[in-house]
Formats: C-alpha cells, sequence, structure tokens
C-alpha cells in the first residue's frame, strides 16, 4: 500500500508540473571585502517568465538574504545581478534548471583567494 500511495504521490507531483529549486552549483565561498557585483545565470528554465534569487552571505558573522528579480530573461536562461560585501554563502531560484555564477568582481577590491 505504501508503495502505491508514493506513486501516486510522485505522479500527481509531476502532472502538476512542480518545479524544483535551482541550487547554485558554484561560486559558494566567493568573498568581497566591500561590494562586490555577483552574476547568476539560472540555465535549462524553458522559458518560464518571472522567478527569483535568494543569495546568502556571511558579513563579519552575520548573515544577510537578499533576493531580487531576474536582470534579463531569455528563452532558456535567466540572469540575475546582486551587489553585497561579505562571503557568498548560497543561492537559490525560485525556478527549476541549474544555477551557476557566471562572474563576479569586487571592483578595485582584492578578491580573496581563500576566505575560509
Amino acid at each position: 500500500m505504501k508503495k502505491l500511495v508514493f506513486g501516486v504521490a510522485i505522479a500527481l507531483g509531476l502532472a502538476s508540473g512542480i518545479a524544483r529549486a535551482a541550487v547554485l552549483e558554484n561560486g559558494n565561498g566567493e568573498s568581497c571585502a566591500t561590494a562586490g557585483f555577483y552574476h547568476f545565470v539560472n540555465n535549462q528554465t524553458n522559458g518560464p517568465i518571472g522567478g527569483s534569487l535568494t543569495a546568502i552571505f556571511d558579513v563579519n558573522g552575520t548573515t544577510v538574504s537578499v533576493t531580487v528579480g531576474p536582470s534579463l530573461v531569455n528563452k532558456n536562461a535567466t540572469h540575475y545581478e546582486v551587489t553585497q560585501e561579505g562571503t557568498l554563502v548560497s543561492a537559490e531560484s525560485t525556478l527549476g534548471g541549474r544555477l551557476v555564477l557566471s562572474d563576479f568582481d569586487c571592483g578595485d577590491d582584492k578578491k580573496d583567494p581563500d576566505p575560509k
């Protein structure tokens, strides 16, 4: 009976189009002592419009959460831009697909090669 219930739940979840959030695959630990610019790309989204990205940073021992909407939406990719100081801990998009840190820049600040 448990297998049948589990199978039905999986089938219903797939039929209703429940999307799993995309979790950052790379870039955790990148750090800027002053405000840095982080460019995230959520690939393989198959075109949904909207969504948001939440990035978590450690700023001198304090957790800072930054949520932004897309800066650019293409057919299969959504781009997000975040400006924040500190160390990138994680990021997650409300869209499915594959989330990566495409680029980051600390401006005149030197990137910390080993923020740990």
